[in-house]
């Protein structure tokens, strides 16, 4: 077995298993990796499109979908998703720096209250 069809493989297993765990951006991402380092960009962004809520998980799920949309030759979309990266660790900052402050990361007065934000 070649180490390409090494690396198929070990691809093939992440995949089965993010479909056991969609949910998991850490498994996702080093999917995505795996398939930028073998130049399968496609497959990567088929994966991205696979898994949304993986994807949309973590800050560096989002930079490496970017980074491989930008190896595609997608500039808009890797741009796209290079900012939703910064805004997902604006706002873990802010919740952060609250938090440590003593603070609501959602406000006065909003203990118990769920943030939910706008998709457009």
């Amino acid at each position: 077995m070649g180490r390409d069809e090494r690396a198929w493989q070990q691809c093939i297993a992440l995949y089965n298993t993010l479909r056991e765990s969609p949910k998991d951006s850490v498994l996702l991402n080093r999917l995505l990796e795996m398939y930028a380092g073998m130049r399968e960009f496609q497959e990567a962004l088929a994966a991205g499109r696979h898994f949304p809520d993986a994807l949309s998980e973590s800050a560096q799920c989002l930079t490496t979908y970017g980074k491989v949309n930008l190896a595609a030759g997608n500039p808009a979309e890797a741009l796209r998703y290079l900012r939703m990266a910064v805004q997902k660790n604006k706002m873990a900052e802010v919740g952060r720096a609250q938090t440590c402050a003593g603070q609501n990361a959602l406000g006065p007065g909003t203990k118990g209250r769920v943030l939910v934000t706008e998709r457009k």
